[in-house]
């Protein structure tokens, strides 16, 4: 027997909703999987966004080519959304470009 998926379950009706996924809003961080009206923000953009775009190009990264589509360090990556979201701000001068720009575009 196969085990069923909870997509599976949500649709047999076995189950309401699926519990792998967080519903839009609840996250508990201060960015992510959080409503847009609840994000710190710096002139009515969220921080995260100015933080990042001022780092990729303060940084030479907004010259790279192929920036968003490279995928960063997932360590670091992992380490900037963190920081991010239980400080609501990150030190991004010792992270790589690719990892900055794969943080902002979690962020989306």
């Amino acid at each position: 027997l196969k085990r069923k998926s909870p997509e599976d379950l949500v649709n047999d009706g076995i189950l309401k909703t699926n519990p792998t996924l967080p519903e839009p809003g609840t996250g508990l961080g201060k960015f992510f999987n959080k409503n847009l009206s609840e994000v710190p923000k710096i002139d009515g953009i969220p921080s995260i966004v100015v933080e990042c775009a001022n780092y990729l190009e303060n940084s030479g990264g907004m010259r790279e080519e192929g920036l968003f589509r490279v995928p960063g360090s997932a360590e670091e990556v992992n380490a900037i959304t963190t920081a991010f979201d239980s400080v609501g701000s990150c030190d991004l001068s010792s992270y790589e470009v690719s990892s900055v720009a794969g943080s902002l575009k979690l962020f989306f």
